[in-house]
C-alpha cells in the first residue's frame, strides 16, 4: 500500500487532463447620449432595456462561453466584440451590435458555444416607444422665453 501511494500522487499530479470550463464574464460600455433624441435599437439576441438616473447610457453584457478559457474571452472584449455602434442620422440615432453572429465560435478546431444577455440602461427622461425604440420625453406645459 506504501509503494502504490507515490503511483498514485504521481499520476494525479502529472497525467494530463482535458477540463472544459464555462467561462463567464460581465462588460460595461457607457456612450453619452446628451444630443440625442430618439434611440433605435438593431441588438443582435436578447437585450432587455432598462431607465435609470443618469444622463448616459450604460450597456451591460453578460457573456458565456463553454468550451472556452479567460483568455479567449479577455480578447473578444478587447476586439470589441459586444460593443455597440451609434449611428446618427436625422434625429433617430441607431444603436446596433458589433457582433455580426451569435451562437457558436470556432476555436482551434473546436465550436464553442457563446450566450449573450445584454441589459441596457438608459437615461430616465427618454421613454420606451416599444422594445426596440427610445424617445426623449417632450417638454410639453413648458414656459418658453419668447419675444412679445
Amino acid at each position: 500500500m506504501a509503494r502504490l501511494l507515490p503511483l498514485v500522487y504521481f499520476l494525479l499530479c502529472f497525467s494530463v487532463l482535458r477540463v472544459d470550463a464555462q467561462i463567464d464574464q460581465t462588460y460595461h460600455q457607457v456612450i453619452k447620449v446628451d444630443d440625442i433624441p430618439r434611440m433605435l435599437f438593431n441588438i443582435r439576441g436578447d437585450f432587455t432595456l432598462h431607465t435609470w438616473s443618469s444622463t448616459s447610457m450604460m450597456m451591460e453584457a453578460y457573456i458565456k462561453i463553454d468550451k472556452g478559457n479567460v483568455d479567449i474571452l479577455k480578447y473578444l472584449i478587447k476586439a470589441g466584440r459586444y460593443d455597440l455602434i451609434l449611428n446618427k442620422a436625422s434625429e433617430t440615432t441607431a444603436i446596433s451590435s458589433k457582433r455580426d453572429r451569435e451562437g457558436s465560435l470556432k476555436m482551434k478546431n473546436e465550436v464553442c458555444t457563446e450566450s449573450v444577455k445584454i441589459d441596457i440602461y438608459i437615461p430616465e427622461d427618454f421613454q420606451l416607444v416599444n422594445g426596440r425604440e427610445a424617445e426623449r420625453k417632450s417638454s410639453v406645459g413648458a414656459v418658453v422665453a419668447g419675444k412679445n
